[in-house]
């Protein structure tokens, strides 16, 4: 059994949480049909959530991680439960290695109010110029990526 952490914006709450070998199982702990990762944290651990969380008619919850406390790829906000596992050199979920009282430290709970109105559009971008595609990926910093 893998020991991760169940982030629930529903009841606001953070609880310990153990999936076995299935993948299915990560499923099954953040109600999704269909996951992803919504974030990275340090040391290899992810936050997985619904990747269809968004597309429901249902009332949303978010949480996010306060970047000052747990540096993250995605400091916005995150729709439904989330389950935090690690990862080892192949990719495969391990332990997480983030702790409970460092978690609790750094989820902040946000309404559907203070998230504010959801873009679900895309936007199509040409690989014809790799000057133009480098500076939408890392900025304007001649193609090299941002520290």
């Amino acid at each position: 059994m893998k020991k991760g952490f169940l982030i629930n914006p529903e009841t606001q709450s953070i609880t310990e949480h153990s999936i076995g070998e299935n993948f299915e199982e990560i499923n099954t702990a953040i109600g999704s049909r269909c996951f992803c990762i919504g974030t990275y944290l340090p040391k290899e651990d992810a936050i997985f959530i619904d990747d269809e969380g968004l597309l429901t008619d249902e009332p949303k919850q978010f949480f996010r991680i306060d970047d000052s406390i747990i540096s993250n790829t995605n400091p916005g906000p995150l729709c439904g439960r989330g389950l935090v596992l690690g990862a080892d050199d192949e990719g495969d979920s391990v332990d997480a290695k983030v702790t409970l009282k460092k978690l609790n430290e750094a989820v902040r709970w946000m309404t559907e109010e203070e998230v504010g109105p959801i873009d679900l559009g895309f936007t199509v971008i040409s690989f014809d110029d790799p000057k133009a595609f480098d500076a939408m990926l890392f900025g304007n910093n001649n193609g090299k990526e941002k520290q």
